[in-house]
């Protein structure tokens, strides 16, 4: 299964490109069009939104919600109408959904302007300059609404799998290069794929169900369709019912206005330290250029967040972490402050099983070994099949519904977080708590197994095909250039007149941010810290070239 995305400012080029494609292949074919058309049918105003935006750039704010259901209604489509099988799409940022599913094919068409401005001409019954005119406002207005649906620039290379410029290839060609471009292994469902696309599903539905709906239209619902999420939702809302005092003065509607007020105090804070802050601190720590003080600082930031909304706002350490990795998230550093915390998070896993291993108690085995066989049961077993039977429902094969069900077989972190939030409020006893953590050393230790055996089972009942476990292909075009200076750039003129895809390695914030505004793929980091190479996709280039002295990097 495959989602073909075509995205061009070219609304005949992509519709062109598009029908020719589903008739190649048989495969249902949808538009932007189609999709307005749906939207407009629900009550869902995106003619004004797009008016809006256009001739009032300053109304972002006011407009983020219209926006988001928009892009929510957007994502259920799209995945409701590939929900059997592959789907061509054609919009102008369509490429853009669907964040993180491996089997879509991002494509940028380019058409010629000639034929574009022809196209308006005769369209629009337009003389020759004013048909320029109206093509030139209309790229304007489409980098616009790139910007605020997206916020990116239409003209980056790197958000693309593919570009196509139908000046000198016809749509014949491009069509047949797209089919076999789908066969390739890298654009195959994996079961992690195929689950994000149902969750961006179940997210998008729920989205417009409570956005469409007049008793909740006017909330500000933040939702995501994430096992951690859900559960950092619970030990959200547990301290507040549950906590001593939150019975009396004023009951259940004192409690939920104090409960509605911690959670828009730490969302405001979290925004404004995400937004403002937390960017300009750590741009200002990476121009030092000293690895050991930026790691440092995301450590002090993740831990003075937490210990922040512990003592303020009431609300776990647990939480308060996990809400600052969501901040360093949205920053320009995330993919380095991610990297550079991989070994304090192989650390603190070390820490999280030794833990487990001191929080256990013998004597629960002979005190509770009724309520442990329950619970083990229900993990082992209940669990898994419900994973199954849902993933089922939403209509994915076996061979996905197995493996996912197997890898939840177990007990995770968050329940332990869970847990001792509902321990010390009092909602758990002690047994229940003595119950799910040798249930957890059990579970833990035979995951692996259950889950190999799962996959073997998956693979008898529907075959897998055998691409998720070979090496990625390796493209001879691309290549990672490590370093921009007077070499580093010679370098990679010289191969960009060879038509080579290149991913610039670079160190300097300021030349890595000039880079990214000229469209260059570029990722900013150390080329000597473990995952940088990774990250700039080296198990598929074909090439390396360091035009830096890796001393100075």
């Amino acid at each position: 299964m495959a989602i073909v995305m075509i995205s061009s400012i070219s609304k005949n080029g992509r519709e062109a490109l598009s029908s020719t494609l589903a008739r190649k292949t048989g495969w249902p074919c949808l538009s932007r069009e189609d999709v307005l058309e749906e939207a407009v049918a629900k009550g869902i105003k995106v003619g004004r939104l797009e008016v809006s935006m256009i001739k009032n750039p300053g109304n972002e704010e006011r407009l983020a919600r219209e926006k988001q259901i928009y892009l929510a209604f957007l994502t259920e489509t799209i995945c409701r109408k590939a929900e059997k099988g592959n789907l061509v799409y054609c919009g102008r940022a369509g490429h853009l959904l669907l964040p993180g599913v491996s089997h879509r094919i991002r494509v940028g068409l380019i058409a010629p302007r000639d034929s574009m401005v022809e196209d308006a001409r005769l369209s629009m019954n337009l003389s020759a300059d004013r048909a320029w005119t109206y093509v030139d406002r209309l790229s304007e207005d489409i980098e616009k609404w790139f910007h605020f649906m997206h916020g990116v620039d239409p003209k980056e290379r790197g958000q693309y799998d593919l570009v196509l410029n139908t000046e000198n290839l016809s749509l014949n060609n491009a069509a047949s290069l797209l089919c076999s471009i789908s066969e390739l292994p890298d654009f195959k469902p994996t079961p992690v794929s195929s689950e994000l696309q149902s969750d961006l599903d179940l997210a998008a539905r729920a989205r417009l169900r409570l956005a469409l709906d007049q008793k909740t239209a006017g909330a500000d619902l933040g939702i995501k369709a994430d096992k951690g999420i859900l559960t950092v939702t619970y030990m959200l809302l547990l301290p507040l019912f549950f906590a001593p005092g939150q019975d009396g003065g004023g009951g259940i509607g004192m409690t939920l206005f104090w409960a509605v007020l911690k959670i828009a105090g730490l969302i405001a804070s979290v925004v404004v330290l995400g937004r403002w802050i937390i960017p300009r601190v750590l741009e200002q720590i990476a121009l030092t250029r000293s690895r050991e003080l930026f790691t440092l600082s995301v450590l002090v930031i993740a831990l003075g967040i937490a210990m922040g909304s512990s003592h303020f706002f009431g609300v776990s350490m647990e939480l308060g972490a996990f809400l600052a990795g969501l901040a360093v998230s949205r920053t320009e550093f995330a993919a380095r402050a991610g990297i550079d915390a991989l070994p304090m998070r192989d650390a603190f896993a070390v820490l999280f099983f030794v833990s487990v291993g001191m929080l256990f108690d013998p004597w629960s085995l002979l005190n509770e070994p009724l309520l442990i066989g329950l619970v083990l049961i229900i993990v082992l077993i209940g669990k898994p099949v419900s994973t199954l039977l849902t993933v089922r429902i939403l209509g994915r094969p076996l061979s996905i519904a197995i493996p996912v069900g197997a890898a939840l077989s177990q007990v995770g972190e968050f329940s332990f977080i869970l847990g001792t939030v509902a321990l010390n409020l009092g909602v758990m006893h002690s047994g229940g708590w003595n119950a799910m953590v040798a249930v957890s050393i059990v579970t833990i230790a035979l995951n692996p197994s259950i889950y190999g055996l799962a996959r073997r089972l998956s693979s008898k009942a529907v075959r897998i095909g055998s691409s998720a476990d070979e090496e990625p292909e390796i493209d001879p075009r691309r290549c990672i250039l490590v370093g921009y200076g007077p070499v580093g750039r010679t370098v990679h003129r010289l191969l960009a007149d060879r038509g080579a895809l290149i991913t610039v390695i670079e160190l300097n914030l300021n030349t890595a941010r000039l880079l990214k505004n000229e469209g260059i793929a570029v990722v900013h980091g150390d080329v000597l810290r473990r995952g940088t190479l990774e990250e700039a996709g080296i198990t598929r280039s074909g090439s390396l070239v360091l035009s830096t002295d890796l001393d100075n990097a």
